[in-house]
């Protein structure tokens, strides 16, 4: 019950979005149920927000795609299902705000894919991404 609460506390803090005088201030630390999912048993825990105006509802659909691979550890795959922490769908158009969470290497190169599809124009017209530090904050 304590995870559900938190959750949808976070769900709804991410949700409410900075203010417009947010960009002159420091990035909130958020603290997020990192424990078994995201963490195992690492510290270097960050999680971002991205949002992206898509060229094309198909690049949106392939970006998003959970079973797209964002990373490949030698071993297996890693696929954005396991760092996506949510995703809001903008009904004007191809337009998406998605949140993962992760180790600060994973979410760093995953962010910076992100920027290069935008700064190529690959993937979208417009584009934004801050990361933040994540904090450890419960077990499951």
């Amino acid at each position: 019950m304590r995870i559900y609460i938190a959750m949808t506390a976070i769900s709804l803090i991410l949700l409410a979005g900075p203010s417009p005088a947010a960009d002159s201030q420091p990035a909130p630390e958020w603290t997020r149920n990192v424990a078994d999912r995201f963490a195992n048993g690492r510290t270097d825990i960050v999680a971002a927000v991205l949002t992206g105006k898509f060229n094309s509802f198909d690049l949106l659909a392939n970006t998003l795609d959970v079973r797209a691979i964002v990373a490949s550890d030698g071993k297996k795959p890693i696929l954005l299902r396991q760092i996506l922490h949510s995703v809001d769908f903008n009904a004007n158009g191809n337009v998406a705000t998605w949140r993962v969470v992760g180790p600060k290497q994973l979410i760093t190169t995953y962010v910076e894919q992100m920027r290069k599809g935008y700064q190529t124009h690959e993937f979208f017209y417009d584009f934004d991404a801050k990361t933040f530090p994540a904090t450890i904050c419960c077990n499951n």
